[in-house]
């Protein structure tokens, strides 16, 4: 995708929702190598509490939403790419409750 966005419809991308979200809740991509992590990308959520990353590399990747004022459940998502030219990776998460 020419973009790097990360479409739904585009190769190479990791997209989700996080259910009951407020708009503009980060989550961070983390590419996790040997002993190391390093964040690769991040977005933010939209008014549907949707993310897309595009035009990811194979790795092992950390799906990571944070907030000063939510928890999430799960807390975190892991993704492996093990091949380039996936289609779609979908990650669901939703906020467990309000801190």
């Amino acid at each position: 995708d020419s973009d790097d966005i990360g479409d739904v419809c585009d190769a190479n991308t990791i997209y989700g929702t996080i259910s009951g979200a407020v708009p503009g809740l980060k989550v961070d991509l983390v590419a996790v190598g040997c002993g190391s992590e390093t964040i690769y990308h991040n977005d933010r959520t939209n008014s549907d509490g949707y993310f897309a990353f595009g035009s990811i590399p194979q790795g092992l990747y950390l799906v990571l939403p944070t907030s000063l004022y939510v928890d999430f459940d799960p807390t975190y998502g892991y993704i492996q790419i093990r091949k380039q030219r996936f289609n779609l990776m979908i990650l669901r998460l939703r906020l467990s409750n309000n801190v």
